[in-house]
């Protein structure tokens, strides 16, 4: 990364220059025998007082690229040394904004390690090149939050039999399969984790958050009439649809479609008029043509739908998700 370091720089990605080894040497003996914890079990929680963690942040910044504290429900930065020494062009306090994203990362590993309490690791691609993320879990002074190094590791990494544009495909496919279902498509259940980390910002900012419930009717007598790849070929038939309508991101809206599991999708809607939201998936449901061809057969199907909304549920993701799929059953119900 050394040959990139300036531009890096402009950008507000690195941190200060490096300092002498000898001197990196002395400071982490001093550090392992102050917080013996870090190094010998390195997946604990560290609890620690703000001074000593302006300490420890600076000892790691002779190795690292970027050593940041942040608060990863709140993206926030708490303490970023290189924004307080002006070594950067803006300070950056939304953690995202390093990567020159507006929004949270689609698959934050910060986010993961204090969901986990443990560090959890991420390979980050950005401008053509490939950043190494740890993640450590804190409590600073009682604060749950995350120490993160990132490290620009695009001519270090070394991959057996792969080249450099090789190795930036692999990770950018890895990161894709994280996120997404491997038989729709779609996004799965763990980016419905991340996103539901979103609702109290999204509270703020006065946006309803509104989902569907939807569940493929009679999949299991699909599956025994015509065989389990029929099923799946119905599935990619509801995931393709649901994908060409519900998939959008602009600044007035967001839609997302999720297999959720086994023969249910969810559809998420940020900032739309929920009644609207509603109407306009039971009007798509209508033109949907409602009959799978596999090979020379065909059959159909229909589906049946729940919906809640922050305007009734409040925010609280699993209100939201248990009104739905309590909707979506009584719709079912209704329809025997």
């Amino acid at each position: 990364m050394r040959d990139n370091r300036r531009s890096l720089r402009r950008r507000g990605e690195l941190s200060g220059p490096k300092r002498p080894h000898g001197v990196l040497l002395a400071e982490m003996r001093q550090m392992a025998a102050r917080f013996p914890r870090i190094f010998m079990d390195m997946n604990a929680t560290l609890d620690i007082q703000e001074k000593s963690a302006r300490q420890l942040v600076a000892v790691l910044e002779g190795e690292n690229d970027i050593v940041r504290i942040v608060d990863p429900v709140s993206r926030k930065v708490l303490y970023w040394p290189a924004a307080d020494r002006g070594d950067v062009d803006c300070p950056c306090m939304e953690c995202n904004a390093v990567w020159g994203r507006a929004e949270r990362c689609p698959n934050c590993s910060s986010l993961e390690a204090l969901k986990l309490s443990q560090r959890t690791f991420k390979m980050e691609l950005n401008h053509n090149r490939a950043f190494w993320v740890t993640s450590r879990p804190l409590n600073l002074e009682g604060k749950p939050c995350v120490l993160e190094t990132v490290n620009d590791v695009t001519e270090g990494l070394l991959v057996e039999g792969g080249d450099h544009d090789s190795v930036i495909s692999l990770i950018s496919s890895l990161n894709h399969l994280v996120m997404t279902d491997a038989l729709t498509s779609l996004y799965n259940r763990r980016f419905l984790d991340e996103f539901a980390h979103r609702l109290p910002e999204l509270q703020r900012a006065g946006k309803s958050v509104t989902v569907a419930m939807i569940d493929l009717d009679g999949m299991k007598h699909i599956n025994d009439t015509y065989g389990h790849p029929a099923g799946d070929a119905v599935l990619k038939d509801v995931a393709g649809f649901l994908k060409l309508n519900y998939s959008v991101r602009d600044g007035r809206r967001e839609r997302y479609a999720v297999r959720y599991g086994g023969d249910e999708f969810l559809l998420v809607d940020v900032g739309s008029d929920p009644a609207a939201f509603e109407s306009d998936v039971r009007d798509r449901y209508a033109s949907m043509r409602l009959t799978c061809y596999f090979g020379e057969i065909s059959f159909p199907f229909s589906l049946s739908c729940g919906f809640a909304s922050t305007d009734d549920c409040g925010y609280d993701w699993d209100v939201l998700v248990t009104v739905a799929d309590r909707l979506m059953y009584a719709h079912k119900r209704s329809r025997r």
